[in-house]
């Protein structure tokens, strides 16, 4: 915890060179787990990176795959509860735009590092149309040629991967209005949320 308290305060200490760049920060996770001045230290770093578009980092902190899942859930179930939205509107769409990723693309390559040969509940919802990539080493052994390694690898299962994404693009469907008009204000309450962290008095 220590550590990333010192990061962020860092990424914060430098935040002329984050709007040079355009980075934008996402942390992805439960942010209610984290002690908080650090989730006062994140929403501040998101909120202020929230509107570049040049490169972005997505950090999972505080982050299970399936408590992603379940917040989701939680999210539709409360707006079907609400009358926001119908049953007929639950869609495989409609759960990805409550996912802590919402605001990213699905990762065409996901690499695990350190020989396992599982995914260790990492954004097992995100990865069903990607090429995932097992290096045999510890992320500090990592070099560029296990990365081109797994770049080859992802080239040649490209033609393999286009119609199963093509597939899944099609049964994902299109969103209601009353879904577009949800997601708004989900993104919005989130938005809100972080506003709030950001000015918590520690």
């Amino acid at each position: 915890m220590e550590l990333s308290r010192q990061k962020f305060k860092q990424l914060l200490c430098e935040k002329d060179k984050l709007m040079e760049h355009g980075v934008c920060i996402r942390i992805i996770g439960n942010l209610s787990l984290l002690p908080q001045d650090i989730q006062k230290l994140i929403a501040q770093a998101m909120i202020l990176t929230k509107d570049n578009n040049k490169t972005f980092l997505n950090v999972a902190f505080a982050y299970t795959a399936r408590e992603e899942m379940a917040q989701a859930v939680q999210a539709v179930v409360s707006g079907v509860e609400d009358g926001a939205l119908r049953v007929s509107d639950v869609t495989q769409k409609l759960l990805s735009s409550c996912m802590y990723t919402s605001t990213s693309p699905d990762p065409e390559l996901l690499i695990r590092t350190s020989g396992e040969v599982r995914l260790s509940d990492y954004m097992l919802w995100q990865v069903s149309c990607s090429c995932i990539y097992f290096a045999d080493v510890l992320w500090p052994e990592f070099s560029i040629w296990h990365l081109l390694a797994a770049i080859i690898k992802f080239q040649r299962s490209y033609a393999q991967l286009v119609p199963v994404c093509q597939a899944d693009e099609m049964a994902n469907g299109s969103c209601s209005e009353r879904s577009s008009v949800f997601q708004t204000r989900l993104a919005a309450s989130r938005l809100a949320t972080l506003e709030e962290l950001s000015h918590a008095i520690s």
